[in-house]
């Protein structure tokens, strides 16, 4: 079974790229020129939520500056002729618009942040990622002002990484030791460039995900001593959150805010993905299939960003995939019971569902019979009036006065009682196996059903390709 995440590897990288997928494309493209303008040390945050798709953004922006670069082994030649094929193709009018080369370093913060140095860490981490994405000739002197830095730091117990840059005979136990540790960091941004590019630009990812102490020292350190004019750093994260993070380590009270102002110079804010467009590469199409129409209005109403509309695809796809691809239905709901059998499994099922992804508390009210607004929310809405709703009704209801002299119910009182039968009535004390309201019968096995579908391991799941 494929999952259907998008992970930010190259191929998927590149493909999304050159179908503009979620239609991030023209502001990635405006992205990548403000970086090219870029004069002087700058520190941009790229700002938006965890899982709107902040690192494929920045990796997609790294993958085209590096096919600009002719140093750059990371990508095979068909790759960067389709990279450049899809940047030339939007900017067909201005003739042979190309980047100037820059070097581009991506740095994980997470994976680092039981490293004793977040400096040292940095620093050894461009050194590696410029030696195996470019063509870059391990000098002596690049080596040696690593190391100089590294044996600036060893005190706080960094030997690891002085003994990995140490393997050979280099000049290492050279080392000037009196070298302030500004001068090493610019010496050593100066061994990289300008051979390589013309700028060093260095992501930063998955700062917010980081421990308190991580995290701050980590931006004081770069604050502190990267001041090479030639550098530019892009911090992908959700400021919400980092600013959660500062508090964490300064105190409640501390203004965070302010604080992380001071580090940022330009606040980007990523766009909103094109979420139909997305809904399209996963198969969530927009037809008269119930279980697709409210996977749609779960993901619009709990604003549902990229990687969690994917993981509740997923969800559902194990579920309960009650239309075939061909759109031919899997169950027969032609009769009473088959109607409540649809509503329960097309509805509910992908409500709760998406409420086990969206809030654990909702999810666990929602299937005790606690809560029934989040099916009143999704279903009260006049997309679903009269092709759903509309079942509820007995032959003496109506939801608008027709002139008819049918009894005139609210949707949210129907759809309040369909809730109550399927979670709160109790047949055995009726002495009854069903319970009718309009054309729809709801059973006694209705709500085992219910929970035999949403735990995924049912005969309702598909595991299949």
């Amino acid at each position: 079974m494929k999952l259907l995440e998008l992970q930010p590897t190259y191929e998927n990288l590149i493909a999304t790229y050159k179908n503009d997928s979620i239609e991030r494309n023209t502001a990635l493209h405006y992205f990548v020129e403000l970086l090219e303008s870029l004069d002087g040390c700058t520190s941009i945050s790229v700002n938006g939520k965890w899982g709107c798709g902040k690192t494929f953004f920045v990796k997609q922006a790294k993958m085209i500056i590096d096919s600009f670069n002719e140093h750059t082994n990371n990508l095979t030649k068909e790759e960067k002729t389709e990279i450049l094929n899809t940047w030339r193709a939007f900017h067909i009018t201005e003739k042979d618009r190309t980047l100037i080369p820059q070097v581009c370093v991506y740095y994980d913060a997470w994976q680092h942040d039981n490293d004793d140095d977040p400096l040292l860490s940095l620093v050894y981490e461009i050194y590696t990622n410029v030696e195996n994405d470019y063509s870059f000739k391990k000098s002596k002197d690049c080596i040696e002002k690593c190391a100089t830095i590294a044996d600036l730091l060893s005190s706080k117990n960094y030997g690891a990484v002085i003994n990995k840059l140490r393997e050979s005979d280099d000049p290492l136990t050279k080392v000037k030791e009196n070298r302030s540790l500004t001068e090493s960091i610019n010496d050593f941004i100066s061994s990289i460039l300008p051979e390589q590019g013309d700028r060093l630009i260095i992501f930063i990812d998955e700062l917010d995900r980081c421990k308190p102490t991580y995290a701050v020292r980590l931006l004081e350190r770069i604050k502190h001593y990267f001041s090479n004019k030639n550098v530019t750093f892009v911090f992908s994260v959700n400021l919400s959150e980092l600013q959660h993070t500062v508090k964490q380590y300064y105190g409640a009270e501390f203004d965070a805010s302010k604080y992380l102002n001071r580090f940022f110079d330009i606040p980007v804010t990523i766009p909103k993905a094109n979420l139909k467009k997305f809904y399209d590469t996963l198969s969530i199409v927009d037809t008269r299939d119930l279980c697709n129409n409210i996977v749609n209005s779960v993901i619009k109403t709990y604003n549902f960003e990229l990687r969690e509309i994917a993981k509740y695809r997923q969800l559902i796809k194990l579920a309960a995939p009650l239309t075939n691809p061909n759109g031919s239905q899997k169950y027969d709901y032609s009769f009473s019971e088959g109607t409540g059998r649809w509503l329960y499994l097309n509805a509910i099922v992908p409500i709760a569902l998406g409420l086990q992804l969206y809030n654990n508390t909702l999810y666990n009210n929602f299937l005790e019979g606690k809560d029934a607004t989040p099916l009143i929310d999704i279903l009260s809405t006049e997309d679903y009036k009269d092709w759903v709703c509309s079942r509820l009704l007995s032959d003496s209801e109506e939801f608008e006065d027709t002139g008819t002299g049918k009894t005139v119910v609210k949707i949210e009182d129907k759809l309040k009682e369909y809730y109550d039968a399927l979670f709160n009535y109790d047949y055995n004390a009726y002495n009854r196996y069903q319970k009718n309201i309009g054309r729809v019968s709801v059973t006694a096995e209705a709500k085992k059903s219910i929970f035999e579908a949403i735990s995924v391991l049912s005969r309702y799941a598909d595991y299949s390709e």
